[in-house]
């Protein structure tokens, strides 16, 4: 037998497929995470629209906070421009004759994506506690 000292097709053949799984394996993560990475994103954008029309609710007196069925937020939403068509909607409910139901609405993406935030405020009479 003649000695050889290179690599036969086989085994360059074999290297380029394993070196093709890793890549695109690879590839696939990196995607995934960047989708991942920019999901989390918009939800800490929303969450902290959210966060910020909750608390200007929670410096308005009781009695000033009408019963309502549905209203763009009070509060600037230019936090919001970052999402693609962005809505941010409040509804506010009486339950009982001392309590509302706030119910603070942002969805994105027409509609395909889409986080919610529900919290009470009493009349504590006077005070603006929750």
């Amino acid at each position: 037998m003649r000695s050889s000292s290179g690599f036969s097709l086989v085994e360059v053949l074999i290297a380029l497929v394993i070196v093709g799984f890793v890549l695109t394996t690879s590839l696939a993560v990196f995607f995934d995470r960047e989708r991942r990475l920019q999901a989390a994103d918009e939800l800490l954008i929303a969450s902290q629209a959210m966060a910020i029309e909750a608390e200007v609710l929670r410096q308005t007196s009781y009695s000033d906070i009408p019963v309502i069925e549905s209203r763009e937020f009070v509060s600037s939403p230019a936090i919001l421009t970052r999402l693609n068509g962005c809505v941010a909607s409040e509804t506010i409910v009486q339950d009982r004759p001392s309590l509302k139901r706030i119910v603070l609405t942002v969805s994105w993406n027409e509609g395909r994506k889409r986080s919610e935030l529900v919290t009470y405020r009493s009349d504590t009479g006077g005070g603006n506690l929750w």
